[in-house]
């Protein structure tokens, strides 16, 4: 009896894949129809709060360079670019730290795509 089930299982798992297509793949679009563009004080700030400023708040702490304040928008947009490889290649935040989510790197990176918007 359980040699009968168990062709008759595999059966259905695969055609029950068969009309997918590579159409099933593609990124649905925005219902509205806009892109959203990432702004500082909503999308931005919120990320640097949390995980940068308590080596790079004003003043800076923890061995960060005195230069590398990044409280402000004016901080952070001047600095963005190097913000970016640095977190990219890994060497920001420090291990000890725990690494940034793909989301952070993702966030910021458009954030500076959508031409770092302050507001």
């Amino acid at each position: 009896m359980k040699l009968f089930f168990l062709p008759l299982i595999s059966a259905f798992f695969l055609f029950s894949c068969s009309g997918d297509s590579e159409d099933d793949l593609k990124e649905t679009p925005s219902t509205t129809g806009q892109e959203v563009n990432l702004i500082f004080e909503k999308d931005v700030k919120p990320l640097i709060a949390d995980r940068c400023l308590k080596c790079h708040g004003s003043p800076t702490m923890f061995g960060a360079p005195a230069s590398a304040v990044y409280v402000t928008f004016d901080q952070v947009s001047a600095n963005a670019n190097a913000m970016l490889a640095r977190m990219s290649n890994g060497s920001m935040p420090p291990a000890s730290e725990g690494m940034l989510s793909a989301s952070f790197v993702e966030t910021f990176n458009k954030w500076i795509d959508d031409g770092k918007l302050e507001e």
